[in-house]
């Protein structure tokens, strides 16, 4: 499954359309996993302003985490064992998290909206660290003559994707009675969260090229120049 191997230009067009599929779906899971059902799941369980403030800032710094798994990915070589391990995590978490707020806010009990901060701000972390394996993967398998091309056609799927899932189940939410949201947002995290795992399976299939272990200049001299 991880085995790093060469692959046939016979193998591209599936791979193609691998990639597109299992990128709207992945689109689909971040949209419902944290979008509007995660601010209703946030406020039905007691978030203050301050706390969805927190939540935003922590999550913006988490994404400093992607220099931290660029670096692992080139001292390592490994990009598709590093974006499976990260990304898995990131999304067991989220659910996990979302499930122990949920226990806390049910029991009573103080800091559920401190358990959902703390459990979305790890996995973004992890989530940012699955970022920079996938590309330096992506890269070596679409050439670079077809990246615009590849990357038009995956954006317009996943578009449509979204729209055909997110924009019913958003309006379902609103005929929902009141006493029911909250169970009809779980199920909503439910699905995502399947689907959100389904997506790595599928993707996992897609092989792994070789990496080309670049020349040892030292990251942080590789990290300045394309700031200058």
């Amino acid at each position: 499954y991880f085995a790093q191997r060469t692959i046939r230009p016979a193998l591209m067009p599936g791979i193609r359309f691998k990639h597109i599929y299992t990128g709207a779906m992945g689109n689909v899971w971040a949209n419902l996993i944290a979008g509007v059902f995660l601010v209703y799941f946030g406020s039905r369980i007691g978030m203050t302003k301050f706390q969805w403030g927190l939540m935003g800032t922590v999550t913006s710094l988490m994404l400093l985490a992607e220099v931290v798994s660029a670096a692992a990915t080139q001292r390592v070589g490994r990009r598709k064992l590093i974006w499976f391990v990260c990304a898995t995590l990131d999304r067991g978490l989220r659910f996990v998290g979302i499930a122990l707020a949920l226990i806390f806010w049910h029991e009573g009990w103080d800091h559920a909206g401190a358990v959902l901060i703390g459990a979305v701000g790890l996995a973004t972390c992890l989530g940012a660290m699955s970022g920079p394996p996938w590309l330096s993967w992506l890269a070596d398998l679409i050439p670079e003559t077809e990246h615009g091309e590849f990357w038009g056609r995956r954006s317009a799927w996943v578009a449509l994707a979204v729209i055909l899932t997110v924009v019913p189940m958003s309006l379902l939410m609103d005929v929902v009675p009141e006493a029911m949201k909250l169970r009809y947002t779980l199920f909503v995290f439910v699905i995502a969260t399947a689907v959100g795992l389904l997506d790595l399976a599928i993707h996992g299939t897609i092989p792994e090229p070789e990496m080309t272990m670049p020349t040892r200049e030292g990251f942080l001299r590789q990290f300045v120049k394309p700031l200058k």
